[in-house]
């Protein structure tokens, strides 16, 4: 379901409909509040379309619901990365 839901959102972004890729987005966001997986995931599709301040949230959010989770650290550190190397000429928006 969760997976499906992401594909859509992702079809939404690729066709240039970021107001229906954010709803999804803050709707997958709203049901899976304390799933640290989710989380990630929805950073990363932020994070691909731009949207880094959002995908941010998402992130530190998940490092607090799963702070000692190795696979969190890893994954928080390689989106950390990503955000610090994106330089100026990205869209970013808050949910």
């Amino acid at each position: 379901m969760i997976n499906k839901q992401l594909n859509l959102a992702r079809e939404h972004a690729n066709k240039a409909d970021f107001e229906s890729f954010l709803s999804v987005c803050q709707q997958l966001i709203d049901s899976n509040m304390s799933d640290a997986n989710v989380m990630i995931s929805v950073g990363a599709a932020l994070m691909d379309f731009g949207f880094l301040s959002a995908a941010k949230q998402c992130l530190v959010h998940a490092h607090k619901l799963s702070p000692k989770d190795l696979q969190q650290k890893g994954t928080g550190y390689l989106n950390a990365k990503r955000l610090r190397q994106n330089k100026v000429g990205q869209v970013d928006d808050k949910l």
